[in-house]
Protein backbone atom coordinates (compact mmCIF):
# COMPACT_ATOMS: atom_id res chain seq x y z
CA UNK A 1 0.00 0.00 0.00
CA UNK A 2 1.18 3.40 -0.71
CA UNK A 3 1.72 5.60 2.07
CA UNK A 4 -0.08 8.55 1.70
CA UNK A 5 2.29 10.68 3.36
CA UNK A 6 4.95 9.89 0.68
CA UNK A 7 1.47 11.27 -1.61
CA UNK A 8 1.12 14.14 0.68
CA UNK A 9 4.71 15.34 0.24
CA UNK A 10 5.04 14.87 -3.28
CA UNK A 11 1.92 16.98 -3.52
CA UNK A 12 3.11 19.72 -1.03
CA UNK A 13 6.28 19.85 -3.03
CA UNK A 14 4.98 20.63 -6.36
CA UNK A 15 2.75 23.22 -4.68
CA UNK A 16 5.75 24.97 -3.13
CA UNK A 17 7.55 25.14 -6.66
CA UNK A 18 4.44 26.60 -7.99
CA UNK A 19 5.10 29.86 -6.30
CA UNK A 20 8.04 30.53 -7.59
CA UNK A 21 9.29 32.50 -4.82
CA UNK A 22 12.06 32.04 -1.88
CA UNK A 23 12.28 34.60 1.44
CA UNK A 24 16.11 34.48 2.42
CA UNK A 25 17.76 36.21 5.08
CA UNK A 26 19.34 38.67 5.02
CA UNK A 27 22.36 37.28 6.82
CA UNK A 28 22.16 34.12 4.41
CA UNK A 29 22.62 36.61 1.49
CA UNK A 30 25.97 37.61 2.81
CA UNK A 31 28.31 37.05 -0.32
CA UNK A 32 31.29 36.27 1.70
CA UNK A 33 34.49 35.06 0.74
CA UNK A 34 32.78 31.93 -2.17
CA UNK A 35 35.61 30.07 -3.76
CA UNK A 36 35.23 26.93 -6.34
CA UNK A 37 31.33 26.74 -7.71
CA UNK A 38 30.19 23.57 -8.10
CA UNK A 39 27.28 22.58 -10.48
CA UNK A 40 25.55 19.69 -11.82
CA UNK A 41 24.48 19.90 -15.63
CA UNK A 42 21.61 18.44 -14.74
CA UNK A 43 20.34 21.08 -12.28
CA UNK A 44 22.59 23.80 -12.83
CA UNK A 45 23.14 24.87 -9.03
CA UNK A 46 25.33 27.30 -8.18
CA UNK A 47 26.37 25.50 -4.96
CA UNK A 48 29.68 27.20 -3.12
CA UNK A 49 31.82 25.76 -1.39
CA UNK A 50 34.49 27.18 1.61
CA UNK A 51 37.80 25.94 2.53
CA UNK A 52 36.06 24.02 5.28
CA UNK A 53 34.25 22.03 3.08
CA UNK A 54 30.65 23.67 4.11
CA UNK A 55 28.38 24.59 1.27
CA UNK A 56 26.74 27.95 0.98
CA UNK A 57 23.52 28.20 -1.00
CA UNK A 58 22.59 31.60 -2.07
CA UNK A 59 19.27 33.27 -3.24
CA UNK A 60 20.31 33.45 -6.92
CA UNK A 61 20.78 29.60 -6.30
CA UNK A 62 17.45 28.77 -6.00
CA UNK A 63 15.62 27.68 -8.49
CA UNK A 64 12.07 26.01 -8.61
CA UNK A 65 11.67 22.48 -9.60
CA UNK A 66 9.40 23.20 -12.94
CA UNK A 67 8.01 26.26 -14.35
CA UNK A 68 4.35 27.20 -13.22
CA UNK A 69 2.50 25.73 -16.53
CA UNK A 70 4.55 22.51 -16.08
CA UNK A 71 3.53 22.04 -12.51
CA UNK A 72 0.42 22.46 -13.02
CA UNK A 73 0.24 19.46 -15.56
CA UNK A 74 1.63 17.34 -13.50
CA UNK A 75 0.16 18.31 -10.35
CA UNK A 76 -2.69 17.45 -11.75
CA UNK A 77 -1.02 13.94 -12.97
CA UNK A 78 -0.25 12.98 -9.71
CA UNK A 79 -3.66 13.71 -7.65
CA UNK A 80 -5.49 12.02 -10.26
CA UNK A 81 -3.07 9.09 -9.18
CA UNK A 82 -3.88 10.17 -5.16
CA UNK A 83 -7.57 10.07 -5.85
CA UNK A 84 -7.17 6.32 -7.36
CA UNK A 85 -4.88 4.57 -4.85
CA UNK A 86 -7.11 6.88 -1.52
CA UNK A 87 -10.34 4.98 -3.14
CA UNK A 88 -8.57 1.90 -3.72
CA UNK A 89 -7.85 2.16 0.31
CA UNK A 90 -11.91 2.51 0.80
CA UNK A 91 -12.66 -0.11 -1.32
CA UNK A 92 -9.88 -2.67 0.73
CA UNK A 93 -11.61 -1.35 3.74
CA UNK A 94 -15.36 -2.12 2.48
CA UNK A 95 -14.01 -5.31 1.20
CA UNK A 96 -12.39 -5.41 5.14
CA UNK A 97 -15.78 -4.92 6.58
CA UNK A 98 -17.98 -7.23 3.99
CA UNK A 99 -16.25 -10.39 5.21
CA UNK A 100 -17.18 -9.89 8.85
CA UNK A 101 -20.81 -9.13 8.39
CA UNK A 102 -23.47 -12.20 8.00
CA UNK A 103 -22.21 -14.46 5.56
CA UNK A 104 -26.39 -14.93 4.90
CA UNK A 105 -26.60 -11.37 3.84
CA UNK A 106 -23.61 -11.54 1.70
CA UNK A 107 -24.76 -14.47 0.06
CA UNK A 108 -28.24 -13.08 -1.11
CA UNK A 109 -26.56 -9.82 -2.32
CA UNK A 110 -23.06 -11.33 -3.27
CA UNK A 111 -23.77 -11.58 -7.09
CA UNK A 112 -24.39 -7.75 -7.32
CA UNK A 113 -21.98 -7.00 -4.82
CA UNK A 114 -18.96 -8.49 -6.85
CA UNK A 115 -20.34 -6.91 -9.57
CA UNK A 116 -20.21 -4.05 -8.33
CA UNK A 117 -16.69 -3.75 -6.91
CA UNK A 118 -15.46 -5.93 -10.44
CA UNK A 119 -16.79 -2.24 -12.40
CA UNK A 120 -14.96 -0.50 -9.61
CA UNK A 121 -11.64 -2.38 -9.77
CA UNK A 122 -11.79 -2.13 -13.44
CA UNK A 123 -12.06 1.89 -13.50
CA UNK A 124 -9.63 2.30 -11.02
CA UNK A 125 -7.37 0.11 -13.36
CA UNK A 126 -8.09 2.34 -16.23
CA UNK A 127 -7.49 5.50 -14.33
CA UNK A 128 -4.18 4.59 -13.05
CA UNK A 129 -3.18 3.53 -15.92
CA UNK A 130 -4.81 6.30 -18.24
CA UNK A 131 -2.42 8.75 -15.34
CA UNK A 132 0.81 6.57 -15.58
CA UNK A 133 0.47 7.34 -19.67
CA UNK A 134 -0.23 10.86 -18.96
CA UNK A 135 3.06 10.89 -16.99
CA UNK A 136 4.90 8.93 -19.53
CA UNK A 137 3.54 11.53 -22.01
CA UNK A 138 4.84 14.86 -19.94
CA UNK A 139 8.33 13.08 -18.91
CA UNK A 140 8.92 12.79 -22.89
CA UNK A 141 7.86 16.26 -23.11
CA UNK A 142 10.07 17.47 -21.37
CA UNK A 143 12.93 15.47 -22.14
CA UNK A 144 12.42 16.43 -25.36
CA UNK A 145 12.49 20.23 -24.48
CA UNK A 146 14.56 22.64 -23.38
CA UNK A 147 12.68 23.98 -20.51
CA UNK A 148 14.70 23.26 -17.01
CA UNK A 149 13.16 20.37 -14.65
CA UNK A 150 14.29 19.37 -11.40
CA UNK A 151 14.75 15.00 -12.47
CA UNK A 152 14.91 14.67 -9.22
CA UNK A 153 11.14 16.01 -8.20
CA UNK A 154 10.20 14.28 -11.64
CA UNK A 155 11.63 11.46 -10.53
CA UNK A 156 9.88 10.52 -7.40
CA UNK A 157 6.72 11.53 -8.99
CA UNK A 158 7.19 9.39 -11.70
CA UNK A 159 8.04 6.85 -9.16
CA UNK A 160 4.49 7.38 -7.61
CA UNK A 161 2.33 7.37 -10.33
CA UNK A 162 3.58 4.10 -11.39
CA UNK A 163 3.29 2.38 -7.84
CA UNK A 164 -0.12 3.42 -8.53
CA UNK A 165 -0.76 1.86 -11.30
CA UNK A 166 1.18 -1.51 -9.91
CA UNK A 167 -0.12 -1.67 -6.57
CA UNK A 168 -4.28 -1.21 -8.67
CA UNK A 169 -3.19 -3.61 -11.38
CA UNK A 170 -1.94 -6.07 -8.50
CA UNK A 171 -5.11 -5.69 -6.74
CA UNK A 172 -7.24 -6.40 -9.82
CA UNK A 173 -5.24 -10.04 -10.77
CA UNK A 174 -5.76 -10.47 -6.75
CA UNK A 175 -8.65 -9.40 -5.61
Amino acid sequence: MIDTHKARLIVLLLLSTLLNCVSVSADSADNRVATAPLSTAKDQSATRQHSGGIQEILPDDFRPAFTRDTVIKLNGIVERSYLVISELDQLRGELRGSSLSDASAIARSGRNLNDRQSARIASLHQRSRAALKDMNAAVDQLQAGEEYYNSTVLAGMVMFVNDVEQEVSQFDKNG
